[in-house]
Parts: structure tokens; C-alpha cells; sequence
């Protein structure tokens, strides 16, 4: 389930690292531990035919 979190300007330097930009947009995308597998080496893309996915670099 997509999830829409907020975060403060002050907590910028905690979460910086996992800053990416999508479409002119700072997002972060967390994911669990077990999860993690599926998203390595991953970069987010979008097309008007099927949204947003996941592809090869």
C-alpha cells in the first residue's frame, strides 16, 4: 500500500541520504529488510502506458 509521509526541514541531514529525485520531486522510498532484495540496483522510471516501475540501470 503507497504511503505519503512528511518530514521536517530539521530532520533533513538524518534523511539525506536516501533522498532520490522523481520528476523534479525529493522522494524517499523505504522499503523492509526483506524486501530489500527486490529493489537493489533498481532505478524508478515512469511511462504514460504503465505508470510507475522498476527497471534495470
Amino acid at each position: 500500500m503507497p504511503m505519503i509521509s512528511f518530514y521536517l526541514k530539521s530532520m533533513r541531514p538524518e534523511i539525506e541520504r536516501h533522498i532520490q529525485m522523481l520528476c523534479g520531486l525529493e522522494v524517499i522510498f523505504f522499503t523492509t529488510e526483506p524486501d530489500a532484495r527486490h529493489f537493489a540496483g533498481k532505478v524508478l522510471d515512469f511511462s504514460e502506458k504503465w505508470g510507475f516501475f522498476l527497471r534495470e540501470p
